[in-house]
């Protein structure tokens, strides 16, 4: 990859994030990186020192006159962590079905990117062939202890949102486009809170067609 390559990776990665008010740390910019090959860790910190149009500040790196995304991210922090754990109280309640084999947060949540009135959406994992059955004992448990999210009331409540069995891990068919970005960083932003298999990382080698576009994430 040629600097002016680099470049541009650099600030494509930033604008994406800067549309959901999230600057990144040098460390989140490396591994989000998009770009199609391999570049090595202190190439890039030589070019983001020089990179024009970006700033950095409180170990954040943004673009240009958007400082303003730090304190939006810093004041989400606190909030978020407050729903992971009423996730994993969710999930202790359903994870004994028998068809779950993991239960990730995604979305808002799991990208560190949810605010006040955020619901906390999952994507649960079962046996082939046992969605529906799991799906409708879920819903049923969740109410029960009153952390379902429906109508009106979802503000740190669970949304049984995505469902997969472990036949069906890769996603590849359902990308809008081959360089589906935001499909791509979805299934790098899950956040495990039940995974006794490890799926999380089969279901990322299973979907191996993220590195073409994502090189440097582990």
């Amino acid at each position: 990859m040629n600097s002016q390559q680099l470049e541009k990776s650099i600030i494509n990665t930033l604008a994406y994030f800067d549309l959901f008010n999230h600057p990144l740390t040098k460390e989140e910019l490396y591994d989000f990186l998009w770009q199609p090959t391999i570049v090595s860790y202190n190439e890039f910190l030589d070019k983001l020192s020089s990179c024009p149009n970006i700033e950095t500040k409180y170990s954040y790196y943004f673009l240009a006159n958007r400082k303003e995304i730090i304190e939006i991210r810093r004041a989400r922090l606190l909030g978020n962590e407050k729903k992971i754990k009423k996730a994993v109280r969710a999930a202790n309640k359903i994870k004994s079905i028998p068809f779950i084999k993991a239960i990730f947060i995604c979305n808002t949540v799991g990208a560190e990117q949810s605010d006040q009135q955020s619901d906390i959406d999952f994507l649960i994992i079962t046996t082939p062939k046992r969605i529906w059955i799991t799906r409708f004992f879920s819903n049923i448990i969740l109410r029960l202890f009153g952390l379902r999210a429906y109508g009106q009331s979802s503000k740190d409540r669970v949304c049984l949102s995505f469902y997969l069995d472990t036949d069906n891990l890769d996603l590849a068919d359902i990308r809008l486009v081959s360089d589906d970005i935001y499909l791509a960083y979805w299934l790098n932003q899950l956040l495990p809170i039940y995974d006794p298999d490890d799926l999380y990382k089969k279901m990322l080698s299973t979907n191996s067609w993220i590195k073409t576009f994502i090189a440097n994430i582990d």
